[in-house]
């Protein structure tokens, strides 16, 4: 709309100042205006000023292969022979997946959801990277990030059964592994892995229900063994006299659990045997 009532302003003063002064002063007049509005927006193209948590890629404006990147601050841009392809995002970007296909050291397909969060650093990009990742950096790096973690997770889990992957303490080791593989891989193309959490490990329906079976029995067996362990203690506090009383009513319990009973004799019977065998 400006730009409309400038150019309008423009004409009529243009008009005004020919048929006073004679057009080819006029001529001249619009042709140094043209050339101060060329000048101003060649200056304005070629300033580039980047906030501190923005870097630029630069390319070559004929042909579009890589020239530089810029750094946070004021800087200079060619309009004749540079364009700023993309501006470039420096703080901490998220991206979250779920990797599926992976599988442990016995062939157990798993499921494994995650998040992940990285940021781009364009001064670590290395030399033989920067055709590449110049052509990357155009669009989004959410790709190249899942890709890597998918195939840093099927690394390390196809070292692992399944028992390990749902051990204690498994998901920290896990993470800490992943994110080992993926900053060997990343790191001199300038993406900084800052942070992996796994969220969940999903595993086949009849896997999950025979660790939780093989989980449950070695609780009762810890349970048992500790057990053992308290009556081991309190045995050993027994004299041999209670041992012996204590093995009697072991023997006669399990006697009576087999259908076995015991009838011990009354206090009158004892008197009555007595008493026959004085008659004697």
């Amino acid at each position: 709309m400006w730009k409309t009532i400038f150019l309008g302003l423009a004409l009529g003063i243009s008009l005004i100042i020919g048929v006073n002064l004679g057009w080819v002063i006029t001529f001249g007049a619009i042709i140094f205006a043209l050339l101060l509005g060329i000048g101003f927006k060649l200056s304005q193209d070629s300033v580039l000023v980047l906030g501190e948590l923005e870097a630029a890629l630069v390319v070559n404006k004929q042909t579009g292969n890589f020239a530089r990147f810029l750094a946070p601050g004021r800087h200079w841009v060619d309009p004749f022979t540079e364009v700023v392809a993309k501006k470039l995002p420096l703080n901490s970007q998220s991206v979250k997946a779920t990797s599926d296909g992976i599988q442990t050291s016995g062939g157990i397909p798993i499921k494994v959801s995650w998040q992940a969060s990285y940021a781009i650093r364009p001064e670590k990009i290395n030399q033989s990277h920067l055709a590449n990742m110049s052509r990357a950096l155009k669009g989004s790096l959410d790709g190249m990030v899942q890709k890597r973690i998918s195939a840093a997770l099927q690394h390390v889990a196809g070292n692992l059964t399944p028992h390990e992957l749902t051990a204690q303490g498994s998901v920290k080791r896990l993470e800490r592994q992943v994110k080992q593989i993926c900053k060997a891989k990343l790191d001199d193309k300038g993406v900084k892995i800052n942070e992996i959490l796994i969220t969940n490990v999903q595993l086949p329906r009849h896997v999950r229900e025979t660790l939780e079976s093989a989980h449950e029995r070695e609780l009762l067996a810890d349970q048992e063994a500790r057990i053992l362990e308290r009556l081991h203690k309190v045995i050993s506090t027994f004299s041999s006299e209670e041992m012996d009383r204590l093995l009697e009513l072991e023997r006669i319990q399990l006697l009576g659990r087999n259908g076995v009973t015991m009838v011990m004799p009354s206090h009158g019977n004892q008197l009555d045997n007595r008493t026959a065998h004085f008659k004697r």
